[in-house]
């Protein structure tokens, strides 16, 4: 939702529809199944976070 206010203009996102979000909790779970030496699990949340990437490469 676009508001104004005394600064000018903010999108106001909600953090659960942010793709930020979904990174951020998708690598932290990536780092936990590291810790406990869960390689597969690791991969699996690494690969679903790439998934997200819509932008050029390289």
């Amino acid at each position: 939702m676009l508001v104004s206010g005394p600064a000018g203009y903010a999108l106001k996102v909600p953090r659960e529809a942010r793709d930020t979000t979904l990174f951020e909790d998708s690598v932290t779970r990536a780092r936990e199944a590291l810790r406990n030496r869960q390689l597969p699990g690791a991969r699996k949340e690494i690969d679903a976070v790439l998934g997200l990437w819509r932008g050029e490469t390289g």
